[in-house]
């Protein structure tokens, strides 16, 4: 099943080009019903939770998050890169406020950062803390 949908989000990357429109669906029920989906499409799920952002340079009118956290079991529940990536652009596509996506595995530093940066979908900067600067939009502190 995880190999399955990892190809179908997959061929949804393809097509979508992970580019967001300027017209992306308004309608929190749109929104509510992708989450649903999302969450639902996916296993191994610990947490599911939307939280607000306060990044600078964060795009306008997006003011929130979504961690989803996987069980300890990356190699069988943890998606892949274009999963994740998939999962990002439909989210974003269709959820309004929220402008980042997080994956993370449970009670490890293992995760990675999408988000919506220019208009296009890309995979957060990791940046270790102390490095003497504060985080800019595209980069979270790594794990």
């Amino acid at each position: 099943m995880n190999k399955l949908l990892s190809i179908v989000c997959g061929l949804l990357l393809v097509i979508s080009n992970s580019s967001v429109p300027a017209t992306a669906a308004t309608s929190s029920s749109s929104c509510n019903n992708t989450l649903k989906l999302v969450k639902n499409s996916l296993s191994g799920v610990v947490t599911f939770k939307t939280r607000a952002l306060g990044n600078e340079g964060q795009p306008r009118g997006r003011s929130k998050a979504l961690d989803i956290t996987f069980k300890n079991d990356s190699d069988r529940v943890f998606p892949t890169e274009s999963t994740r990536r998939s999962i990002t652009t439909r989210v974003i596509k269709n959820c309004t406020q929220i402008a980042l996506v997080s994956f993370g595995v449970y009670q490890t530093d293992g995760g990675s950062a999408y988000g919506l940066k220019n208009g296009r979908i890309i995979q957060f900067a990791c940046r270790e803390p102390g490095e003497g600067r504060k985080l800019v939009w595209g980069e979270v502190y790594c794990p």
